[in-house]
């Protein structure tokens, strides 16, 4: 399990020497596993006090890892999950990853860090809806017993965020 003790800059995620674009952070979203390609992970860290801005509603405001200011994302509201109030129990997962030719960072915001783990790409099905939103998933299970592992596209997530944050 990963420690939500809050810090003032995200922990490196350690990981097993093999490759990274079959091993996953997998986390926790309202009892739902969920993964990020460790590639993308650039770190967790705990719950510190967020910085509320004006933001899409799924924004739960801004935190500073090393002088920059980095969106938390609260994929509860993307995902059509119920909306809860954010706990020091909570982790936030920072992602990079590339947007309209540029590196964007995020913060996501977890239940529950798990572990590190390989998941092989015949394991990823179809993806359902991301919300309400017609337009293809942000996430595509991964078929593990006894649940799928819902594997989030983090380019695509970041993706949206910017262009969302164009029009604010």
């Amino acid at each position: 399990m990963f420690s939500s003790t809050p810090t003032d800059d995200a922990k490196p995620v350690s990981t097993p020497p093999t490759d990274d674009l079959h091993n996953h952070l997998v986390f926790k979203i309202e009892h739902q596993e969920y993964a990020i390609p460790v590639g993308h992970v650039r770190g967790l860290i705990g719950m510190p006090e967020l910085t509320k801005i004006p933001a899409p509603d799924y924004v739960r405001g801004v935190i500073d890892v090393q002088g920059t200011a980095v969106p938390v994302l609260d994929l509860r509201v993307k995902l059509g999950l119920p909306t809860t109030t954010v706990t020091t129990q909570q982790v936030i997962v920072i992602v990079q990853a590339s947007a309209s030719d540029r590196d964007v960072a995020a913060g996501i915001l977890v239940d529950e860090g798990l572990e590190v783990r390989a998941v092989d790409a015949d394991e990823i099905v179809p993806a359902p809806l991301y919300g309400a939103s017609s337009q293809p998933a942000a996430a595509k299970p991964a078929e593990h017993k006894p649940r799928p592992i819902y594997v989030l596209d983090v380019e695509r997530i970041c993706a949206e965020m910017r262009s969302s944050w164009r029009a604010q």
